[in-house]
């Protein structure tokens, strides 16, 4: 498929007709890149799951796959992105194993210490506030919960005109790897550790709740 300004632009807060086009597209085109992220960690048996920004429930239906026994939420600040993760996971809602709620990173909607894993499947770059957003994560991470980000483009020379024209389109921001490394060790996490695929701007970053 060929995207179009609009499509790209949509990225940010899918919705309507344009935004599920796009999400299901997203659902199938990143499959590979959030398989490759996930298989850099290991969830515990009746592990609690949060992916934040969960946009069209491609990432849930997989975290489920590779975590059938653990209890998975979701939160995204679209009503119309969470009617279609709900959707696409209906079963999964159903059996009140996955559950999707309407939320926002800097406010989500559950209590401190909650979660084994939070995951960030291509959304940081769409936080408005990097540090609120990772102090509230931290909060609903249980201690030694792991945050995992996975994303298809980070700053690196390679791919520097390209992901100027995606933040110009989608306003938002790209950051290098030492930028990530310094939120996050000034929002409290620790163990960090950046995995990267130069050749494709692919970043995968693991880090804990002390």
């Amino acid at each position: 498929m060929e995207w179009t300004n609009e499509m790209i632009r949509q990225c940010s807060k899918p919705t309507g007709k344009i935004g599920r086009i796009v999400a299901e597209e997203l659902n199938e085109c990143h499959y590979s890149l959030w398989e490759w992220g996930l298989g850099h960690i290991t969830v515990a048996d009746n592990a609690s799951i949060l992916d934040v920004g969960c946009g069209g429930g491609g990432a849930i239906k997989l975290l489920h796959t590779r975590n059938n026994d653990c209890k998975i939420c979701g939160v995204d600040f679209s009503d119309d992105m969470v009617s279609l993760s709900r959707e696409i996971n209906k079963e999964l809602v159903k059996a009140n194993i996955v559950e999707i709620i309407t939320g926002n990173v800097t406010n989500i909607p559950y209590p401190g210490n909650t979660f084994d894993l939070v995951t960030a499947f291509e959304t940081d770059y769409f936080w408005p506030d990097m540090p609120e957003a990772l102090e509230e994560i931290l909060r609903v991470l249980k201690p030694g919960g792991i945050f995992l980000i996975v994303d298809e483009a980070y700053r690196h020379e390679l791919f520097e005109e390209r992901n100027r024209q995606w933040a110009e389109l989608m306003k938002i921001s790209f950051y290098t790897p030492e930028e990530y490394r310094r939120f996050l060790t000034e929002a409290g996490f620790e163990s960090i550790e950046i995995i990267e695929i130069y050749e494709r701007n692919w970043i995968t970053i693991i880090s804990r709740k002390p």
